[in-house]
């Protein structure tokens, strides 16, 4: 138990270091998109506007908003405004839903114009890359995505740029190797929305070369009930790797930090 409550205090060390580079590159880029006037007292706020995927009330969306902000508070010497808005694709994917929420967004943010818009994850940037132009036009748009897709020049036009989110997938298995060394089954959990999905690529690409000495499961999507049912009878000398879960098999969504806790509590093996 201590060699796990350390191999998960690492793992957790890691993704914060991860996560506060990626949110100062953030607010970097966003600062140096924004060169405003020498004197603060006269300038004209510089407008941004963030784009998250799913709803209000994620807590990581809350490390994004409070860390940007705090960022850009220290960094800009013109005032700002900064907006946000959810475009909760995850429980709203018709097209009838979305074209009233681009219609929000038109009327909401053309006048006065905005300087720079942020979108975070794979909806809000795919709504982008389709209306950005239209709705933005010329703006210095940030696309925060695992979507490699996004970084391929054919995608981006001049004043669009990529800055794709990831994991030390590899580095995570050596290490549980390294502290649970019996180990030899891995079942990896992923949900099924857009971005539990991308995920679920990203982990497959990154541990093609392991199949050969690990035997490597990818749960299929499933209810919750059934997931529940699924990690309570786990195989000996096996780990759970829960990469991300926000919604199920029937469509039901979840908080993937509250699903999570969850899982671990029901799973007979290490998470």
């Amino acid at each position: 138990m201590k060699d796990f409550e350390q191999m998960m205090d690492r793992i957790l060390r890691i993704r914060r270091i991860n996560i506060a580079i990626l949110l100062v590159l953030m607010a970097w880029l966003s600062a140096s998109a924004l060169a405003g006037a020498s004197d603060a007292k006269q300038a004209e706020p510089k407008r941004i506007l963030v784009i998250f995927s799913y709803h209000y009330g994620l807590p990581w969306e809350k490390r994004i908003d409070d860390s940007l902000r705090a960022t850009l508070a220290s960094k800009l010497t013109a005032p700002f405004e900064l907006s946000v808005e959810h475009a909760d694709r995850v429980r709203y994917p018709s097209e009838a839903y979305l074209n009233k929420f681009i219609d929000m967004l038109r009327h909401k943010y053309t006048h006065p114009k905005i300087d720079v818009v942020i979108a975070v994850d794979e909806e809000a940037t795919g709504i982008l890359l389709k209306h950005g132009d239209e709705l933005f036009p010329g703006t210095p748009v940030v696309f925060l995505t695992s979507e490699r897709k996004t970084l391929q020049r054919d995608f981006l036009k001049p004043n669009m740029i990529s800055l794709l989110w990831d994991a030390d997938i590899q580095g995570n298995v050596d290490l549980i190797e390294e502290l649970l060394p019996k180990t030899r089954h891995f079942f990896i959990l992923t949900g099924s929305s857009i971005s539990d999905r991308a995920a679920k690529k990203l982990v497959r690409k990154e541990l093609s070369g392991y199949t050969n000495r690990l035997s490597i499961d990818y749960l299929p999507e499933m209810t919750q009930k059934d997931l529940m049912e699924k990690v309570e009878r786990l195989p000996e000398n096996s780990v759970l790797l829960y990469v991300v879960f926000s919604r199920d098999s029937e469509g039901k969504n979840f908080v993937p930090r509250e699903i999570l806790s969850n899982i671990s509590r029901k799973a007979n093996m290490p998470t």
